[in-house]
């Protein structure tokens, strides 16, 4: 008997042990590698950024009113200049043997006069502009998920309202330097929305033969550089049933399946001393090669790009149920929790 209940209480103690590990690893394959969140972003240091070196994205997950804040690594204020006073030279050597001579004072007052830069501190990098997504409705929203899944480098966002499940999903192409977005239902019918381009900066919008959306911009001046760098952000949207209409103030789909978002970026930009590119063209034939291509087929050949880097290292501090929690909480509560993950997670 005393055989018997040993051989009960291990297999209790197995079952146990079991179902803690395969707890452990739902929790590792769900959440390992995501930031994610129950609210939309309320300010721009909540919004969940997608980028491949080239365009990038700040997706807030605004329900009624998504914003999509876009960048592009060659938009510059002002235009190609020298910051150096070629004149300053002969300057050198004084303030040299002033600091030398330990005459501080004087070493100083003379840099700032005749070593300081010409007419310019150097050009900023500033925004492309924002994708806006305005959705009908004004229902109550539940079940809200967003994250950034950085195994995979990818968004979503999901949520339930009117008993209707909505899914958006996020990525930039590597292959095909595209941000796409792609809105699903889990009902027939149900994707209505309208997508629209704007930028703080010198821009305009238009529509083109082909009904995209086309914003062209220009960077501003900046201490005495006039801006000269311009740029075009082209948006199109293919739809899955119901209707798509195009004209300058957007692009407004009624009653889709889905809509799937092509977008792209482009400058006039070559080098620092050349910027003879044209900006419209570049885009147009970024976004024409993309869109010859499914959102799945691009994103299944991203994510194996990009796990093709990401998975050369592995770190595992362990993980415990604090990954169950939304991050900014994880966060806040860090200093208590020992989420060791949480540290794992930001290596």
């Amino acid at each position: 008997m005393l055989l018997l209940a040993i051989l009960v209480s291990l297999s209790v103690l197995a079952q146990q042990a079991d179902r803690g590990l395969k707890q452990k690893n739902a929790i590792d394959a769900a959440k390992r590698y995501k930031l994610w969140y129950d609210k939309p972003a309320a300010n721009w240091n909540e919004a969940l950024l997608v980028g491949n070196g080239f365009i990038g994205a700040m997706i807030f997950g605004n329900v009624q009113n998504e914003r999509i804040q876009l960048n592009e690594s060659t938009i510059w204020g002002g235009g190609p200049n020298n910051t150096i006073d070629s004149g300053a030279k002969p300057y050198i050597t004084r303030v040299r043997s002033l600091l030398a001579g330990k005459q501080y004072a004087e070493a100083q007052a003379l840099a700032n006069s005749k070593l300081g830069p010409k007419g310019n501190s150097g050009m900023p990098y500033q925004l492309a502009g924002n994708l806006y997504i305005s959705l009908p409705g004004t229902d109550i929203v539940s079940d809200y998920y967003r994250d950034l899944d950085i195994g995979n480098a990818t968004a979503v966002v999901r949520y339930t309202m009117n008993g209707v499940h909505y899914k958006r999903e996020y990525f930039t192409s590597f292959g095909r330097n595209v941000m796409m977005v792609r809105f699903t239902a889990d009902q027939p019918g149900k994707i209505s929305c309208k997508v629209k381009l704007q930028s703080p900066l010198r821009s305009s919008v238009t529509i083109n033969e082909k009904k995209e959306l086309v914003l062209s911009g220009w960077g501003s001046d900046h201490e005495n550089q006039k801006g000269l760098i311009k740029f075009n952000v082209l948006t199109k949207v293919k739809n899955s049933g119901g209707r798509r209409v195009a004209d300058t103030s957007g692009i407004t789909v009624s009653h889709a399946d889905t809509a799937v978002i092509y977008l792209s970026i482009a400058t006039n930009f070559v080098n620092y001393h050349d910027i003879s590119a044209d900006a419209l063209k570049r885009a147009e034939d970024i976004l024409t090669r993309a869109s010859k291509d499914s959102f799945d087929a691009l994103l299944h050949s991203n994510i194996r790009f990009y796990r093709s880097y990401f998975n050369r290292v592995k770190l595992d501090l362990g993980i415990n149920e604090a990954a169950r929690q939304p991050t900014d909480l994880r966060i806040k509560n860090f200093s208590g929790n020992n989420d060791t993950q949480l540290a794992e997670l930001c290596f």
